[in-house]
């Protein structure tokens, strides 16, 4: 004679990982992955325009953007059907990928660093579409190299 157990570890096995993977469903993993090498690309081009170009003191995002992908406005093609905020701050630019609906940001890129620094997208619960990062916390910088920005 068997007993229930070993079924019913199995189902409660089965079970506990489908609950464990529904934080981050496939689907959306599959629409991120292809977003970070784009956005470490897109980060380098606006902080290259930030540190080295001139853009206007205090300008808005909108215009930074504009600024920053006038060059190579193709290295916004990947982020069709996202919404693309960037700003100013000590000289390096920061980039920050939301929803079409500016509800929700899905990534976050500092341009000192080399890897995408936040993948917000699998934070539980979703987090609005804001800038979290600063540069100062994010990068080495030298206490001289600080000139102000925009944010």
């Amino acid at each position: 004679m068997t007993t229930p157990l070993p079924k019913f570890g199995v189902a409660l096995t089965l079970i506990a990982l489908a609950l464990g993977c529904r934080h981050v469903p496939v689907d959306e993993a599959s629409k991120m992955a292809p977003l970070g090498p784009a956005l470490t690309k897109l980060t380098a081009v606006a902080d290259a325009s930030v540190e080295y170009g001139n853009p206007p003191p205090d300008v808005d995002e909108a215009a930074l953007l504009d600024y920053v992908t006038r060059r190579n406005p193709k290295v916004l093609a990947p982020f069709a059907g996202f919404a693309v905020r960037v700003v100013a701050e000590d000289k390096h630019a920061i980039v920050l990928v939301c929803d079409d609906r500016r509800t929700r940001a899905l990534l976050e890129d500092v341009g000192c660093t080399m890897n995408v620094d936040r993948q917000a997208w699998k934070d539980a619960p979703a987090p609005p579409c804001a800038f979290t990062l600063h540069v100062r916390s994010t990068c080495e910088l030298p206490e001289s190299t600080s000139r102000g920005g925009s944010r």
